[in-house]
């Protein structure tokens, strides 16, 4: 297991007693631990419906300004809105893997550039990253969001085909558009921020909106190139906000690979899996850092775009918010291949 996401803006926050932002499932914020140790949330409203929510951000001692509002946008990106000067946070290398060489970007005038990659053990496969980065600014000149994606680009020797398919995939939807897998695309933030501007000032605009996504790959060989997506951003509230999301292709044809691809059978896989996180997350280590009655959300981190196949196992994400407060970031389990009987045999040994 890995804990991702222990950011020096999320102990400030637990230091001032602030409340953590709504999570991706749309949930109020956690209150403070009981009297036994546990974090709790609170649940939802009467009706129970996944809708807008908005939570209270205080203002600071040091420029006295009002509470603002924090709302959910959509897919659960946390959209804050207010006055909060932005808090200095230091990024996780959330999939910065041992071994793995993205090296610095040699840019281009339009921002691009080719990195070193990383190439499989028997040399056919060849995966390197490309930077793309943008900026948006007020009529004014002011910096209103800056975007940044490091993104692969694969190489299959013998087979462009298969390595087409899945770099027109990653371009189409691993990036920052409409139908970005990092739920909300660049120009919804544009969007986000415009509107913040508007509403605060020039003078009150602290710092642009940011929003810095990237991918590690977890697995590469003759059958699986697996990758883990990562994103990184900040819109304009207490602290900033980070998302996991998993990604698999068959190294053979291109396509991306769904749970349905890997494991034997759903239910069967469905069952075990469960069995897994339940006995894991009441491991000592843990303590008492999830969320009170996380175990009733435990079965939905069997879905899709919260696994990826490693070189040890298959993982699950479970990302902030999703068991347990802010402050205790991602977590990452793992089922090692060799207690992984739910997934197919060549899933689970590339040779076969």
């Amino acid at each position: 297991m890995k804990s991702k996401g222990f950011y020096a803006a999320a102990l400030i926050v637990c230091a001032l007693g602030m409340s953590a932002c709504a999570g991706e499932k749309g949930e109020m914020p956690m209150q403070a631990e009981n009297g036994a140790g546990k974090a709790q949330r609170e649940e939802p409203g009467e009706s129970g419906e996944e809708t807008e929510r908005k939570q209270e951000i205080p203002g600071t001692a040091q420029d006295g300004r009002q509470p603002q509002t924090a709302e959910a946008g959509t897919d659960g990106e946390v959209r804050q809105a207010g006055g909060e000067e932005k808090e200095t946070a230091e990024r996780d290398s959330i999939g910065q893997e041992e071994g793995q060489e993205q090296g610095k970007q040699e840019k281009d005038g339009e921002g691009q550039g080719k990195g070193e990659g990383r190439r499989s053990a028997d040399g056919k496969l060849y995966i390197y990253f490309q930077e793309q980065e943008n900026e948006h600014k007020a009529e004014d000149g002011t910096v209103l969001l800056k975007t940044r994606i490091s993104y692969p680009v694969t190489e299959i020797s013998g087979n462009g085909q298969a390595a087409d398919a899945i770099n027109a995939y990653i371009k189409e939807n691993g990036s920052f558009g409409e139908e970005s897998i990092f739920t909300v695309s660049e120009e919804e933030a544009v969007k986000w921020a415009e509107e913040d501007y508007a509403h605060r000032g020039k003078d009150n605009w602290y710092a642009p909106y940011e929003i810095d996504a990237g991918y590690t790959v977890q697995r590469m060989d003759e059958k699986i190139i697996s990758f883990e997506a990562w994103k990184y951003s900040y819109t304009g509230g207490a602290h900033p906000n980070n998302y996991l999301k998993g990604l698999t292709f068959d190294a053979r044809t291109g396509k991306r690979l769904m749970l349905e691809d890997v494991v034997e059978d759903m239910e069967t896989a469905s069952a075990a899996v469960l069995e897994f996180l339940s006995e894991e997350t009441k491991k000592e280590q843990y303590g008492n850092i999830f969320f009170s009655g996380y175990e009733k959300d435990l079965p939905g981190l069997f879905s899709e775009d919260n696994w990826y196949l490693g070189e040890d196992g298959f993982h699950i994400i479970a990302n902030t918010y999703s068991i347990a407060p802010y402050v205790a970031g991602s977590f990452d389990f793992v089922i090692p291949y060799g207690e992984a009987d739910f997934l197919k045999p060549e899933v689970r040994n590339p040779s076969a």
